[in-house]
């Protein structure tokens, strides 16, 4: 193959080098699937932990505000917990607010507009509280107040925390023999001291319980293992604070384990709860069509039903739900053999399908588990993001799915940065194969599935369209051989703005026409094709002038898993 150099604005020559014949493919890239999730590798966590940070599935660690995700995780060196931002090039950057200094777990963060509340455990066994308001000048949070110190009681039991229509927070964890609550009238500055509102099993297993706001309620679920049961109180608003009203959500021999999710569907007249519970049927080597994994639903006259979701043949663990607004489904995350499967099922009639689910997060050798989401329903403006910690390489790793075509934004003006790092090659049989680096929509995240995040871009030979893609790479044959073009690219974002271009010239040698130069040239543009389709050229970074003031600054990737950067 005869290969020519490029000329780049503003960069030294590259030369193209063809690693991959594989298929002929034809030259225009056809765009990403939005309705694959994509998988990035991101900070270590360390061994600081014992247990790996995103654990307890009735706890989430993410939200969404102010166009980005956020999360509560770890930072190195020590057990830090403190606020994390996703970034465009899908990288998490640690900020300055600290949740936790010397943490036993990484928390639960209900966000309230503005606000986002945290409980988590310290080290020492203290739950603490901490509340944080956003600043929309500095795009950061920071704490409203120092932390505060709800009780030194649980030994190390995880909390989980919501809020009810008269303001009054409350929190609630579960011993070996209890189910405790507590509340603060006064924002999280002070709390009540915790109180049982039930007994819970015979003190041989550890139990949970988890908090959501429904209606005008407060309901709480909770395992009570001795019993096989899962049970549901619910706490009128303006009620007194003992009153409670239990019910049975879910009972039999051994179908109750420390695995609880639990969201709220809105409805009219009434919402309805929906919980995932996990069986211990697994432990006492029952039928494998014994279910594994339920996803229990509270109709508004508070009648239970039950719909299996995973059975122990499946082998499905650690549920995790997200509502999805925009779609009216319900996305079942859970963990198996290393890898986070998902699951959907309407709002309006649960019913899952048989098996483990479909790959969301994926880590190759990593042993991914624990995967974490949102209390906050998703829609088409947020995506789904799915944060899970990677037991073997104790590192995070995270999924974004576009759950649909984000809106447009009618005020955005801004258009994309331009993009970078372009270049071009080509052959004897006169193709031409164009790659670049993505470009990026101004300061906003978008999930991976959507152009990367801008929605596409447009090629031109000569100052002539040629075509347009969702990737970073497009191949073209030039109606004649022997001559130089000038091959630009522009981005488009959702608003339809457009970049300034980024411009090439590539010198096409004559065409010698010969089977094996035409198939030469076929298989470099198949190449060109597979390498767009699943990451761009080079890792873009975003510039970072907010480093926090302590720790390490982590260094983290955006490339998707199993893919490796092209030679160059």
């Amino acid at each position: 193959m005869t290969l020519r150099t490029v000329r780049r604005h503003g960069g030294a020559p590259l030369l193209l080098i063809v690693l991959l014949p594989l298929v002929l493919l034809p030259s225009v890239v056809a765009s990403a699937d939005t309705d694959q999730p994509r998988t990035y590798l991101g900070p270590s966590y360390g061994v600081d932990l014992i247990i790996p940070p995103t654990r307890y599935e009735h706890q989430s660690k993410l939200w969404f505000h102010d166009g980005t995700w956020w999360g509560l995780m770890l930072q190195l060196p020590g057990r830090t917990i403190r606020v994390f931002k996703l970034l465009p090039d899908h990288t998490w950057r640690p900020t300055r607010t600290v949740i936790n200094a010397d943490a036993a777990d990484a928390g639960d963060a209900l966000p309230d507009g503005d606000v986002v509340y945290v409980v988590s455990r310290r080290a020492d066994a203290a739950l603490q509280f901490l509340g944080l308001s956003y600043d929309y000048r500095t795009r950061e949070y920071t704490p409203t107040t120092e932390p505060v110190v709800i009780t030194t009681r649980g030994a190390l039991a995880p909390a989980s925390i919501a809020k009810d229509t008269t303001g009054r927070l409350w929190a609630t964890f579960a011993t070996f023999t209890a189910v405790l609550v507590t509340y603060s009238d006064m924002d999280g500055s002070t709390w009540a001291e915790p109180f049982m509102i039930a007994p819970t099993g015979a003190g041989l297993d550890r139990e949970i319980s988890a908090v959501t706001a429904f209606d005008e309620s407060i309901g709480i679920l909770w395992s009570d293992q001795g019993t096989g049961a899962f049970r549901f109180a619910a706490h009128r608003d303006g009620a007194p604070a003992e009153e409670w009203t239990e019910e049975t959500a879910y009972a039999g021999p051994a179908l109750a384990d420390d695995h609880i999710s639990i969201k709220a569907i809105e409805g009219n007249p009434s919402d309805t709860v929906v919980a995932a519970v996990q069986t211990s049927l697994d432990d006492l080597g029952a039928s494998p069509n014994a279910p594994l994994i339920n996803v229990l639903a509270r109709s508004p006259d508070g009648t239970w039903s039950s719909d299996t979701a995973a059975t122990v043949a499946n082998g499905n663990t650690t549920p995790v739900l997200q509502l999805d607004e925009t779609s009216r489904e319900i996305h079942l995350l859970t963990a198996v053999d290393g890898t986070v499967y998902s699951k959907r099922t309407p709002v309006d009639d649960i019913s899952f399908a048989p098996g483990r689910g479909t790959a969301f997060v994926v880590g190759d050798d990593s042993d991914l588990n624990d995967p974490t989401g949102s209390k906050q329903p998703v829609n088409s403006g947020t995506g789904l993001v799915v944060l899970a910690s990677g037991v073997t390489d104790r590192k995070y790793h995270h999924a974004e799915l576009a759950t649909a075509p984000p809106p447009a934004d009618p005020n955005d003006a801004q258009p994309p940065t331009v993009p970078g790092e372009f270049w071009a090659g080509a052959n004897g049989s006169g193709a031409v194969s164009l790659y670049w680096a993505p470009s990026n929509d101004g300061d906003r995240w978008s999930p991976g599935t959507y152009g990367v995040p801008v929605q596409g871009y447009t090629l031109y030979r000569e100052g002539v369209e040629i075509g347009t893609t969702a990737q970073t790479s497009f191949g073209d044959i030039p109606p004649s051989s022997g001559r130089t073009y000038e091959y630009s690219v522009r981005a488009l974002d959702q608003a339809g703005n457009r970049s300034a271009p980024s411009t090439v010239s590539v010198a096409v040698p004559e065409k010698k026409n010969s089977l094996m130069t035409n198939v030469l040239g076929w298989l470099m543009l198949g190449t060109a094709v597979m390498l767009a389709g699943t990451v761009g050229l080079r890792r873009w970074k975003l510039t970072r002038d907010d480093v926090p003031d302590q720790g390490e600054q982590l260094s983290t990737t955006s490339r998707p898993h199993g893919v490796s950067e092209p030679n160059v």
